[in-house]
């Protein structure tokens, strides 16, 4: 317990920083080691309860941040949980049930990426300003990889970043204890041990004499800008970089800005408000701060000057609104950013940014092509980053493959709801093959491929199904895997070992499929020592829950009610008819009877006399 209580008056003590601080982040450390026990209760249980507890005492209007690390990626993913730092509640004014509500949901997992989180964290507080920054890093393990979080600390320091970095070690060893303490030494931060009361004491007594100092305004952050009234006079923005207008504009009017962008690139616009709107008296062109109900907008417009996407907040204060395009290879060039609301006046000191993401193919900094003129040419290889989006929904790539050698080309969805096409077509632009995953999120597959026809092949990859999916990032390769015969010129092998692949030869006409080629393409030919006996049972489990929900409602339910309402409606109609036939035979039997009544002779007389 008394541990416990170490954790929350540490936590106190660095929450009273808030006041002086312009911006405070706290990293919390969710690695797997957060389950082992401090006293009587998990540590990750005693960081809970410690949070809530400095939250209490926070101001309402302290800009506060949250990170955190290593709770989303398993450690058997280790180059995958060492990047596994995410910023789980942007700078604002405190919101504590959000924070609250996150901490209590977060389970302890991976890696310990100190370094590389605190780099991430630097990138959360925006340009390097004057303004001190604060991080307090809670954590009970050291940096485990690889990174040098000093090295970082210092280097972020040495940039400009003016920051000190707090940390709060739990229960940690000799070994971690150092390099959290070095941590902090490196930029003026304190060290704290989270061990017992009695060192607890000492330390709380010495850092709570200026605790309650004064805090500061809230201040004004983001470069001032001011945009061009057109296209024509449209003003350069800078990638990463956080503004704010340098004037309240009027509703339905707009500071143009523009940014040139590539194929392969993804734009971010991201506009959030502050705690006031404005009031503008046109008339007299006065503008009046308004508390509350603040508005604010931003558009993204092509080179067409036709706008592709907005995103408005409507009175909502420090709120945040952002949208994104991807850049296809056919249309890179200048892009347009309107800030300004459709709604009300915005206030001058309203922030936006926008950043530019790499969403290119292949390594090559651009992206493929979706003809196969633009067709991005690429060498056998493995290509672990390439995006498809709902702008960009086909990349073609142009492979030219050595004669008489096979090769395995696959691709696969980061996204495991998303299943991929994988088509091949010849230099003349005839689909040689086609195949698909099998469920989302699983390979599609040509084990064994070789071209007898020289010249260059196109590997086109789509989404199988349009799901409107913003990004999809996907991996895919072309690698050889040996000799084919001379007579061969496509063979495939099913793409999970399990369930067969279409056929080389498409069943179902698809891009560039021409049913009636004007001139002799050698047929595709099956390995079929490779098929292995389909299995309902096998093909049912390669389902997703989406495939398996369809499978059930097309070949059982639907059957099934089919045949029940045929044989409702038969039933109906013969029971129909069989009663009327038998009231018809009823009443023929019943007239009959009265008919033989009518014609029958009277009884002879009763002699009732005697002699």
């Amino acid at each position: 317990m008394k541990k416990i209580l170490s954790v929350f008056f540490i936590f106190f003590v660095f929450s009273t920083e808030l006041y002086a601080a312009s911006k405070t982040e706290i990293i919390l450390d969710v690695s797997g080691s957060m389950n082992k026990m401090l006293g009587s209760e998990k540590r990750i249980e005693a960081a809970r309860k410690a949070i809530a507890l400095a939250l209490a005492g926070t101001p309402d209007d302290a800009i506060v941040a949250l990170r955190l690390y290593s709770h989303r990626i398993s450690p058997r993913d280790k180059v995958a949980s060492c990047k596994d730092t995410e910023l789980v509640v942007p700078f604002g004014p405190v919101n504590k049930p959000l924070i609250q509500t996150i901490v209590n949901a977060a389970q302890p997992l991976g890696e310990t990426p100190i370094a590389y989180s605190l780099e991430q964290a630097a990138l959360d507080f925006g340009a390097v300003s004057d303004e001190q920054a604060v991080i307090i890093l809670v954590s009970d393990g050291e940096e485990s990889c690889g990174g040098d979080p000093i090295a970082t600390a210092r280097a972020l320091v040495a940039r400009g970043f003016k920051v000190k970095i707090h940390t709060i070690g739990i229960d940690v060893d000799a070994p971690a204890r150092a390099q959290l303490e070095g941590l902090s030494t490196a930029t003026g931060g304190t060290y704290k041990d989270a061990r017992d009361a009695a060192s607890l004491s000492s330390s709380l007594q010495e850092l709570t004499k200026d605790a309650l100092v004064v805090k500061k305004q809230p201040s004004t952050y983001g470069d001032a800008i001011r945009g061009g009234d057109s296209y024509e006079t449209a003003v350069s923005l800078n990638p990463g970089k956080l503004y704010r207008l340098d004037h309240h504009q009027k509703k339905d009017q707009y500071d143009y800005f523009y940014i040139d962008l590539k194929g392969g690139q993804r734009l971010l616009a991201k506009v959030e408000t502050g705690e006031d709107g404005v009031s503008i008296d046109s008339t007299l062109n006065q503008a009046t701060i308004t508390k509350g109900n603040p508005y604010a907008g931003i558009a993204i417009h092509s080179s067409q000057r036709q706008q592709i996407g907005r995103a408005d907040i409507i009175g909502g204060r420090n709120e945040k609104k952002a949208l994104s395009f991807a850049v296809p290879s056919s249309a890179e060039g200048r892009y347009y950013v309107l800030v300004g609301s459709i709604y009300d006046a915005q206030n001058k000191d309203h922030r936006f940014q926008v950043d530019i993401q790499d969403m290119s193919d292949a390594n090559s900094g651009r992206d493929a092509g979706d003809t196969e003129a633009t067709a991005l040419e690429i060498q056998a290889g493995q290509y672990d980053k390439n995006f498809l989006s709902v702008g960009d929904n086909l990349d073609i790539f142009k492979f030219n493959p050595i004669s008489g050698t096979s090769y395995e080309i696959k691709a696969r969805s980061s996204k495991p709801e998303i299943s991929l096409d994988i088509v091949l077509t010849d230099v003349d632009g005839v689909q040689v093959a086609e195949t698909y995953s099998p469920n989302g999120g699983a390979v599609a597959k040509f084990d064994h491929v070789s071209f007898q026809k020289a010249g260059p092949v196109f590997i086109k990859i789509r989404e199988h199904f349009s799901s409107g999916t913003d990004e999809i990032p996907y991996s895919f390769s072309v690698l050889p895997v040996g000799t084919g015969g001379q007579d061969l010129t496509a063979t495939s092998q099913p793409a999970n070992n399990t369930v067969s692949s279409p056929p080389l030869v498409p069943s179902i006409p698809g891009p560039g499929f021409n049913p009636t080629p004007t001139h002799t393409l050698p047929i595709p030919v099956l390995n079929k020592t490779t098929i292995q006996p389909l299995s309902m049972g096998l093909v049912f489990s390669q389902m997703g829950g989406l495939e398996k929900g369809k499978w059930i409602l097309m070949y059982v339910l639907c059957p099934s009610f089919s045949i029940f309402l045929f044989g409702l409606l038969f039933g109906y109609v013969w029971g129909r008819r069989s009663g009327k036939r038998k009231a018809i035979a009823q009443l023929q039997k019943a007239q009959a009877q009265t008919q033989s009544q009518k014609v029958a002779p009277p009884a002879p007389p009763v002699n009732t006399s005697f002699k």
